[in-house]
């Protein structure tokens, strides 16, 4: 077996133990076991428990980016107001996706279990994966949210613009990946078309409306989203 692969079946089993157990009630020797490999290729190759987490997080985020967010990055300077609209709803679009896969919303749960985990024992680990997630996962995001907010809200504050992003994380998120949920109590598909894109653009209108965009615009803004759908 080379290393390589063996590896990526610790970080496998891990993603698999951590989102079913949390991370406090996983041990080393558990995921060495889901694997198939000994014991001491948790050292080798992560160092510790926690550096595996992070490596199983990182792997299952990784595919949580486009290509247009780094495209844009910095970039605003030459969109216009109605253009920063239009990629504000394809992010929306891509938040609320209904393709993103169950290890990525197994991550997204991952984290939020372990951040609201009162345990002080592990209170240097929540701290370091806030910090994490913040610097290497969202801070994309942020950077172009806010810029993007900037050019349609030129005077808007800093505590505004927060605002703003979190309606957006919260509204594409919640809906994303509690949508198997909906499913199961009021047993109907919301990703089926023409259902999901409708809801899609609701989320998008709700956050434009409070934005104080005009209707008109508002309208335009969703015509024009469309391809992104």
């Amino acid at each position: 077996m080379s290393k390589c692969s063996s590896r990526d079946l610790l970080v496998e089993a891990a993603k698999k133990l951590f989102s079913l157990k949390g991370y406090s009630l996983v041990t080393t020797r558990e995921i060495a076991e889901e694997a198939g490999v000994n014991l001491g290729s948790i050292q080798y190759y992560f160092g510790s428990k926690e550096s595996l987490f992070i490596e199983s997080l990182r792997d299952i985020f990784s595919s949580c980016k486009e290509d247009f967010i780094e495209d844009l990055k910095g970039n605003y300077d030459s969109l216009s107001k109605e253009e920063a609209l239009v990629i504000l709803c394809r992010i929306m679009y891509f938040l609320a996706n209904e393709d993103r896969e169950e290890n990525q919303i197994n991550g997204f749960n991952m984290v939020k279990r372990e951040v609201l985990n009162n345990d002080l024992e592990n209170a240097n680990f929540r701290v370091n994966l806030v910090r994490i997630m913040s610097n290497e996962f969202f801070s994309s995001f942020d950077e172009l949210i806010s810029g993007l907010i900037s050019k349609v809200m030129p005077k808007a504050t800093s505590g505004e613009k927060m605002s703003i992003s979190w309606m957006i994380y919260s509204s594409c998120n919640t809906f994303s990946l509690n949508k198997f949920f909906y499913k199961e109590i009021r047993g109907e598909d919301p990703t089926v078309e023409p259902k999901f894109s409708e809801i899609k653009k609701n989320i998008a209108k709700i956050v434009l409306k409070g934005m104080g965009i005009k209707d008109r615009l508002i309208q335009k803004t969703l015509k024009e989203s469309d391809k992104y759908m």
